[in-house]
């Protein structure tokens, strides 16, 4: 079908304030009309018709034991998907992560016990690793719905302004290593970081969203850690890690790095001082070029990191606004993430660095294994000289270069929107 030839019709079931897939991304600039309407009545065969549901209001409900938004669905809307009139789109598109926590398999039953034909549902999320769980999960145990991953965080390097790269001169840094909300794993690894005296290599911020960074910069606007106790790397109710010197790690955060936070530079103070904008916002929506151009690679701390491995929707691949940045800023990059995120990196057609990183860290499904496999190659990087790690870095220059130049190409509007277009039939 071709799609810009056509009116795109979606009936909300979500409610008027959930805009989804195709208000809140580039879908808006399509040639072709998209229209909200209010009465099944209104679509039209010839065209491409949603029921539109989201998923995080479907969470509310699960929350709540009712199941209601789902339920909703009556035999009007049922006949209207299963007879091909109309596409079910559940749409998760601006995340991609804690599906178990949000209830994916429930969902699944509830379409299963309304009969509803899974070729015309279509699931859309961030997870781009979800389609190959889901299919190698779910294929004897339900009729197989559309998984459509979507690179919802391309949406803010498109705000960020390009800058050059200098490669003739030394740099003042090693790495830079950026994290905003601390969940667990960022905790831990600032504490290694630091324990290990790797905190004078490289930039290091740690915001958070505590009551501290509110204190210090009033200006901004605060948004409190809800979801995990930041006090702690391992929570006391939680069975062990079995990590080697956990406590005294433990010890080490509370005595050491709690009281630094929040950990910011030079680079970044400035414009937390003087701007209104959330801690969030600030780095979703801006790249600081200097923590770029004055060291040589980065440490990415994704979204997702999961330490349950049981737990296997939570063990997506959810390219944030984080790797996009080094992509961006020209520098490899190592990832604290799930297990094949590079590989779906390398899937996308950007390069990864196996001259820099042994690389195996990403098919080790061990998350504390992985974790110090990561943390070894920092450690490895760290001890070499800076003009080792600048002639490292001068050898892979044209490879960054298609790196930034792969990115910009998916930035473009009518990219992204083919991207997903095709994955309606």
């Amino acid at each position: 079908m071709e799609l810009n030839k056509k009116e795109i019709f979606f009936y909300n079931m979500a409610g008027n304030n959930f805009q989804g897939l195709f208000l809140q991304f580039p879908f808006k600039h399509f040639k072709s009309k998209i229209i909200s309407i209010k009465k099944l009545s209104q679509f039209k065969e010839k065209n491409l018709n949603f029921i539109l549901v989201s998923f995080l209001d479907i969470d509310n409900k699960w929350n709540n034991k009712n199941y209601k938004l789902l339920n909703l669905l009556n035999k009007e809307h049922i006949d209207l998907i299963n007879n091909g009139v109309a596409k079910l789109l559940i749409d998760y598109s601006s995340e991609g992560w804690n599906l178990e926590y949000m209830g994916f398999s429930k969902m699944l039953d509830i379409l299963k016990d309304k009969n509803i034909n899974g070729n015309n549902v279509y699931f859309t999320c961030a997870d781009l690793k979800l389609k190959d769980t889901y299919d190698s999960l779910y294929r004897n145990l339900f009729e197989k719905i559309n998984i459509i991953g979507i690179n919802v965080c391309t949406i803010y390097p498109r705000k960020w302004e390009i800058f050059d790269v200098d490669v003739e001169n030394l740099r003042p840094k090693k790495f830079v290593c950026l994290n905003a909300l601390l969940r667990r794993e960022r905790r831990l690894l600032i504490t290694e970081l630091f324990r290990n005296g790797l905190n004078k290599e490289g930039f290091i911020t740690a915001m958070g969203r505590s009551s501290k960074i509110h204190q210090q910069f009033p200006n901004l606007q605060y948004y409190p850690e809800t979801h995990e106790d930041a006090d702690r790397i391992f929570p006391k109710n939680e069975i062990p890690f079995n990590i080697k010197d956990e406590k005294i790690i433990q010890k080490y955060y509370e005595k050491i790095i709690l009281p630094k936070l929040p950990i910011f530079t030079d680079i970044d103070f400035a414009l937390l001082k003087f701007n209104n904008k959330g801690v969030d916002e600030q780095y979703l929506n801006t790249i600081f070029p200097k923590f770029y151009t004055d060291s040589y690679f980065s440490i990415v701390t994704e979204t997702s990191f999961n330490w349950n491995t049981d737990s296997v929707f939570d063990n997506g691949v959810f390219l944030s606004e984080k790797i996009w940045k080094p992509i961006f800023g020209m520098q490899p990059f190592v990832v604290f993430s799930n297990t094949y995120y590079l590989k779906i990196l390398r899937d996308l057609g950007f390069k990864t660095f196996p001259e820099f990183f042994d690389e195996s860290y990403d098919e080790v499904e061990d998350p504390i294994k992985r974790f110090y496999m990561l943390f070894d190659e920092i450690k490895r990087l760290c001890s070499m000289s800076k003009e080792e790690i600048h002639d490292k870095y001068c050898s892979i220059f044209n490879k960054l270069i298609y790196n930034r130049q792969k990115l910009l190409e998916m930035l473009d509007v009518d990219n992204f929107k083919n991207s997903i277009i095709k994955e309606f039939k």
